[in-house]
């Protein structure tokens, strides 16, 4: 397969993010079929994108019947995701598609099996992974340069909705989104958390969630009405694996954005923070007794890979690893199988919040 033909579903926020991606892959990628139920917020996307030969659908369906992809990225809101995928599955069209993957994990399963029956590369939309510093970090702890893990802090704020001015859009509504930053925010970092961590814990054992509802009436820009919000706007999370290693998650619609990462062990502690992209921040031990020990800057350098300087952007990179996986026929990870486990305790997680209880798993 020479070059691969994408069909991007939904044209919303997060679609712009993909269409920009697969611009800069280089000339074997090509957008070749859009798809949106607003077919006027279709043909301005496609213009702003300059998609202009994009043929464009309302209808998935018809889009990934039509024979002009290879691939689909799904980017609708998240209620939508599981029948896409399994649609998709069915006719032999390969899929990347954003998180949180479903509405709870029964979703997420069927969406898996239809994958792996079909044998198509499936992909789950955790671009943080991507991150050039991130694998460098994920190496150092791979290789014991912390030690034994103790804690996890992912800190995730977004506040694009954060003006009780901004109307009401899907993500505030339940039955379309599943909660709101608990698996918009915080599934990355638990992600993360999961994918750094792996070499020594993999099992998380009960975690406790605290969730609120800041302004709880958005007006709906259709009808001009005023609905109730069903969707966390803030979530905070105390999790433990089965090592002891405690977890924290902070995620709010309501703090200007800010993505950072504070890993400690037993022989140092780093730091990642998303507005120092190519740095880390790192603490060595040079003893037990060596309590007030600085942290220093380490820059980063952009891989080259069969001497091709690789891009720094995240989702570009995303898009780079699964053309190649499906290129040679190999798994693409995190597969929607994998991320089933990330669901379950996100699904745990909103159960700890609606009961105001800690959940054993």
């Amino acid at each position: 397969m020479d070059s691969i033909k994408i069909g991007i579903i939904g044209t919303g926020l997060i679609a712009k993010y993909h269409a920009s991606a697969v611009k800069g892959c280089g000339k074997d990628v090509h957008v070749t079929a859009l798809c949106d139920l607003d077919a006027a917020k279709m043909k301005a996307f496609a213009a702003d994108m300059e998609f202009t030969d994009a043929k464009q659908f309302r209808d998935y369906k018809k889009l990934i019947t039509s024979g002009l992809v290879d691939m689909v990225a799904v980017c609708t809101s998240n209620n939508v995701h599981k029948e896409i995928t399994i649609f998709a599955a069915e006719h032999r069209i390969h899929v990347l598609c954003e998180k949180p993957l479903g509405l709870d994990a029964n979703e997420v399963d069927r969406m898996a099996k239809a994958c792996d029956a079909a044998s198509v590369i499936n992909l789950t939309g955790f671009t943080y992974r991507r991150i050039p510093a991130i694998d460098v970090i994920k190496k150092m702890i791979d290789k014991g340069d912390l030690g034994r893990i103790y804690h996890y802090k992912g800190r995730f704020y977004a506040d694009r909705l954060a003006s009780p001015l901004c109307p009401l859009e899907w993500r505030h509504l339940e039955e379309y989104a599943g909660s709101g930053v608990l698996g918009d925010l915080a599934s990355h970092t638990l992600d993360m958390a999961l994918y750094l961590l792996s070499s020594q814990c993999s099992k998380i054992v009960d975690v406790y969630a605290d969730a609120s509802i800041i302004y709880p009436y958005r007006k709906d820009p259709k009808t001009e009405n005023e609905v109730k919000v069903t969707t966390d706007e803030v979530c905070n999370i105390i999790a433990h694996f089965d090592t002891g290693c405690e977890i924290l998650l902070e995620n709010s619609r309501f703090s200007p954005f800010e993505m950072e990462i504070h890993i400690s062990g037993e022989k140092g502690a780093i730091k990642y923070n998303l507005s120092r992209y190519n740095e880390f921040r790192l603490m060595l031990y040079d003893s037990p007794a060596d309590y007030f020990k600085a942290y220093r800057t380490i820059p980063v350098e952009v891989p080259v890979i069969n001497g091709r300087l690789q891009p720094e952007d995240r989702m570009m990179r995303q898009y780079l690893y699964f053309m190649d996986c499906i290129k040679k026929n190999e798994a693409a990870h995190p597969t929607i199988g994998e991320t089933h486990y990330i669901q379950e305790l996100l699904d745990a997680m909103k159960q700890s919040y609606q009961r105001k209880e800690r959940i054993k798993l």
